[in-house]
């Protein structure tokens, strides 16, 4: 994502915000295809300026305005945006960006031309969309093989906060990790980038992009054992890493969550996990649809004894 700042003399300028990283599959397999881009661009026109943006990404993304400042313009906004919660201060909002469209956000006319125009603006460009709602749609259950619940919902000591919503699913390492949803692989995150500060909480994660602008995680998989890449379309059940422990892990499980992003008044972008079920039955062994809290306190000892 970019937070960036525009100020003083309107100039045709382009920007662009990288997506996903790219990321290396495994030792056997080339790097993965560079990131996608959503760019914003500001055109001159014949009554002033104009402003566009592109979404490449593989879902709907969003570009966030907020005005700082607005001299000798007068200014229309040409496409549908969402504006925050009125605080005090300049007005902002952002706008939901379809997949694969230029779409101009807003026209600015100079309103006298014996003044120079000015203009002064921040946006930041993400790639992923702060009002999807999450479906009713049931998950598999994403292990083959026999696996146990050492953490759930509402848990200490990690799944608290925006990470609530979480489950670790312990089973040996090498177990097949399979899809719980149709989707498509929005990011990779590696544990041995050193630049990559998801992967070395998360270690081997890959992401993976739903049609309601939710994304599952599926965390700690085994080095070398990532079967997709980045832009890959996946199958619910489809097998797509093995269990592992890479990253902060105390040994071999799967940590699974379903997220969805947030964003505030002041640009930054969070996230939040959401509530899902799995089916009763799946690609796996059938399965409970969800845990109580009270059924997953995280136990050092079982992570211990799941290492050996």
């Amino acid at each position: 994502m970019q937070n960036r700042r525009m100020k003083g003399r309107l100039l045709p300028l382009l920007f662009a915000c990288a997506c996903a990283s790219p990321a290396t599959v495994s030792a056997a397999e080339e790097a993965s295809p560079p990131g996608r881009y959503v760019e914003v661009r500001q055109l001159e026109e014949d009554y002033g300026y104009s402003i566009w943006a592109k979404n490449d990404w593989f879902g709907t993304a969003a570009v966030a305005i907020r005005f700082l400042k607005r001299k000798n313009l007068r200014t229309e906004i040409t496409f549908p945006w969402i504006p925050f919660p009125k605080k005090k201060g300049p007005k902002s909002g952002y706008f939901r960006l379809p997949r694969g469209e230029a779409v101009q956000l807003f026209r600015l006319e100079q309103k006298s031309p014996y003044w120079a125009p000015g203009l002064s603006f921040r946006f930041n460009s993400v790639e992923c969309d702060p009002a999807a709602e999450p479906d009713d749609a049931l998950f598999y259950y994403p292990l083959r093989e026999d696996s146990w619940l050492s953490q759930g919902f509402n848990a200490q000591p990690t799944h608290h906060g925006p990470d609530a919503y979480s489950v670790d699913l312990v089973a040996p390492a090498g177990t097949p990790v399979l899809a719980a949803r149709a989707g498509t692989v929005s990011s990779i995150a590696r544990a041995d980038d050193p630049d990559d500060p998801a992967g070395k909480i998360g270690g081997n994660t890959i992401n993976v992009l739903h049609q309601d602008g939710t994304w599952a995680v599926y965390g700690h998989l085994l080095e070398g054992s990532l079967l997709v890449r980045v832009g890959d379309p996946v199958a619910a059940g489809q097998r797509i890493a093995a269990v592992g422990s890479t990253g902060k892990s105390k040994g071999p499980h799967l940590h699974f969550s379903l997220k969805a992003c947030t964003w505030s008044p002041d640009l930054s972008l969070g996230y939040r996990t959401v509530p899902f079920h799995f089916r009763a039955a799946g690609p796996g062994e059938p399965r409970a649809t969800t845990w109580p809290a009270r059924d997953s306190a995280l136990k050092r000892r079982d992570f211990a004894e799941a290492e050996k």
